[in-house]
C-alpha cells in the first residue's frame, strides 16, 4: 500500500514542482547579483536545526548535504521525502517598507540501497532565485540631465542530484553528481523623463544555464559508548565552468509618448556564458549523546570573487557560513508515550554572504525551531520548522530584509528489499 502512495506522491510532487518553480518567489533587490538569492539547502530535519548537515547521520532521513551520510540508511529500506515552504518578507529602506508573502517548492528526494555497503539517492532542489524591480529616480548626470534607471530581473536555477555512498568500517565516502539548470533574465532601462532630446536605452541580458559538476564528501564515526558517537564530516564541490547560452539585446527608444523602438544597438544571441561556479568547501561535526541529544556545527566557504556577470564587477566576494543545531528526543526506545518519540529541534546560522555593496558586507543571520512528528508504529515522519532572520542593512542607502519562513516536509520510510519466504 505504501509503495502505491509513494508513487502517487512522486507524480503529484513533480506537478507541484513544475507549477511552483515557475513563479517569482523573491522580490529582493539583492537577487540582482550573481545567480540571485541563493536558496537555503537541506531538507526536513536540517531546516529546523539551523541548516547543519555535513556531520549529520540519521538512519531514517535523507541528507544530501553530505553524500557520505547515505550509508547510514538501513540496507532494506526505501525513503521518500517531499517538502514545501512559505515565506513572509518585509523589505525596508530608509524611507519606505513593504511586505511580500510567497509559497514555493522546497525539495523532492528518494534514497535506497544497492548493496549492503552501497546506497543511492537522488532528487531536485531549488538553487537560486531572481526577482526584483528597482527604480532609481532623479539622478543628475553631467551634460545630460536627469536620468531615471529601472532594474528588473526574473528567473532561477534548480539543482538535480544523483549520489551514492559507500562504507568501510567507521569511514564513509560519498559522491553527488549535480545538474544545474534554469534561466535568468536581467533588464536595465535608462530614461530621460524631462527631455525629448535623448533616446532611452534598454539592455536585456538572458542566461540559459545547464551544467554537471561533482561534489564529494566523507564522514568518520567515533564510538564513545554503546549509545553515543562523534561524527566528523567534510565536503568539497569542484569548480566548474557553466555551460549554456547568453543573449544580449540593447535597443534605443524615443522618450516621447509613443516609446516605439527605433534602433537596435546590439543583438547577440546564444553565445557562451563564460560563468564559473567556484569551489565550495565545508567542515562539520556532530555528537549524539545516549540517543537523546544531538549537537552539530558546520562551516562552509565559497570564493565568488571571480564570478563574472553584468553589474557584478567588484560586488562578489568570498562567502562563509556557520550553522549550529541541536535535536532532543526524550526516549526513542520507549514502548508508550507519543511525546517520547518526538524530535524537538533548534538551531541558528550566521552568513557573511557573497555580496559587498557600497562598502558594506551583506550579512544574513537567523534562528530556527521545529518538530519531527513520527507516524504511529512507523519510522515515517512529518517535519515542521519555523525560521526567522535578517539580511542586509539600512546603512549607505541599502535595504534591510526581515523574513519568516515555514517549512513542511514529509518523510516516508518503508522496507522494500526483503525477499519473500515460503514454508
Amino acid at each position: 500500500m505504501l509503495k502505491k502512495q509513494i508513487s502517487v506522491l512522486l507524480f503529484f510532487s513533480f506537478l507541484i514542482f513544475l507549477d511552483v518553480s515557475a513563479q517569482i518567489n523573491t522580490y529582493s533587490p539583492y537577487s540582482r547579483y550573481g545567480f540571485g538569492e541563493m536558496e537555503r539547502q537541506g531538507i526536513g530535519f536540517t531546516r529546523a536545526m539551523g541548516g547543519v548537515g555535513i556531520g549529520m547521520r540519521m538512519e531514517n532521513q535523507i541528507n544530501y548535504l553530505n553524500p557520505a551520510s547515505y550509508t547510514t540508511q538501513d540496507s532494506s529500506s526505501f525513503i521518500f521525502d517531499f517538502g514545501l515552504s512559505g515565506s513572509m518578507t518585509n523589505y525596508k529602506s530608509s524611507t519606505n517598507s513593504f511586505s511580500i508573502k510567497n509559497a514555493s517548492f522546497s525539495h523532492l528526494a528518494i534514497s535506497f540501497p544497492v548493496t549492503r555497503w552501497m546506497f543511492v539517492s537522488g532528487g531536485v532542489v531549488p538553487f537560486s532565485k531572481v526577482g526584483y524591480n528597482v527604480i532609481q529616480e532623479g539622478v543628475n548626470q553631467p551634460y545630460i540631465g536627469t536620468v531615471d534607471s529601472y532594474y528588473e530581473g526574473s528567473g532561477g536555477l534548480n539543482r538535480m542530484f544523483l549520489g551514492t555512498g559507500i562504507k568501510w568500517k567507521n569511514l564513509s565516502f560519498g559522491l553527488n553528481a549535480y545538474y544545474l539548470t534554469g534561466s535568468l533574465s536581467y533588464d536595465k532601462s535608462y530614461i530621460f523623463p524631462f527631455s525629448d532630446k535623448y533616446f532611452s536605452t534598454k539592455i536585456t541580458d538572458k542566461y540559459s544555464v545547464r551544467n554537471v559538476y561533482i561534489g564529494v564528501g566523507a564522514q568518520y564515526v567515533i564510538k564513545l559508548n554503546n549509545n553515543s558517537s562523534l561524527v566528523l564530516g567534510a565536503i568539497f564541490d569542484n569548480k566548474s565552468a557553466l555551460k549554456g547560452t547568453h543573449s544580449n539585446f540593447i535597443r534605443n527608444t524615443y522618450s516621447g509618448a509613443s516609446q516605439s523602438a527605433v534602433d537596435t544597438v546590439n543583438f547577440e544571441e546564444n553565445s557562451e556564458t563564460g560563468i564559473v561556479l567556484p569551489n565550495k568547501l565545508g567542515l562539520g561535526a556532530s555528537i549524539n549523546l545516549n540517543r537523546k541529544l544531538i549537537l552539530a556545527i558546520d562551516y562552509t566557504s565559497q570564493d565568488w570573487s571571480e564570478f563574472k556577470m553584468p553589474d557584478n564587477t567588484g560586488v562578489m566576494k568570498k562567502s562563509s557560513v556557520v550553522n549550529i543545531g541541536l535535536q532532543f528526543t526524550p526516549n526513542d526506545q520507549a514502548l508508550r508515550g507519543y511525546l517520547n518519540h518526538v524530535n524537538f529541534r533548534l538551531g541558528g546560522y550566521y552568513s557573511n554572504t557573497n555580496l559587498r555593496l557600497i562598502n558594506q558586507d551583506i550579512k544574513d543571520y537567523g534562528a530556527t525551531i521545529g518538530l519531527g512528528l513520527p507516524f504511529s508504529h512507523s519510522r515515517s515522519m512529518f517535519h515542521i520548522s519555523y525560521q526567522v532572520g535578517q539580511r542586509g542593512t539600512l546603512s549607505n542607502g541599502l535595504i534591510k530584509e526581515n523574513y519568516q519562513n515555514i517549512y513542511l516536509s514529509l518523510t516516508l520510510y518503508d522496507i522494500w528489499f526483503i525477499k519473500s519466504k515460503f514454508d
